[in-house]
């Protein structure tokens, strides 16, 4: 199994992704477990340094199954204001285009 990880950032917006690629080589067929983690606050970093477990305590979840995803956003301070939000999606070969 190879293995590759993409980072791009875009250097006019707010943006982060990350691809990690598997690619069986060996011609047998694999099951693989995969399993993520983060600590998810989508809050400044002033917001995170003073108090991360508090930062963290606002990030709303959303399972998507019909895309694959999960949704993670802040919860709103005020009505109406914007929020930052993070998407999670899996995507299997047969899924992909291009």
């Amino acid at each position: 199994i190879s293995t590759s990880l993409d980072v791009l950032v875009s250097p006019s917006e707010d943006v982060e992704m990350r691809r990690l690629r598997l690619v069986n080589t060996t011609g047998t067929d694999r099951r693989i477990e995969f399993a993520s983690h983060a600590e998810i606050a989508l809050a400044t970093v002033s917001e995170w340094r003073r108090h991360p477990a508090f930062a963290r305590l606002f990030v709303e979840t959303e399972t998507h199954p019909e895309i694959a995803s999960l949704l993670f956003a802040r919860r709103e301070r005020t009505p109406g204001m914007l929020v930052p939000a993070l998407v999670q999606r899996l995507v299997m070969p047969d899924e992909q285009s291009g």
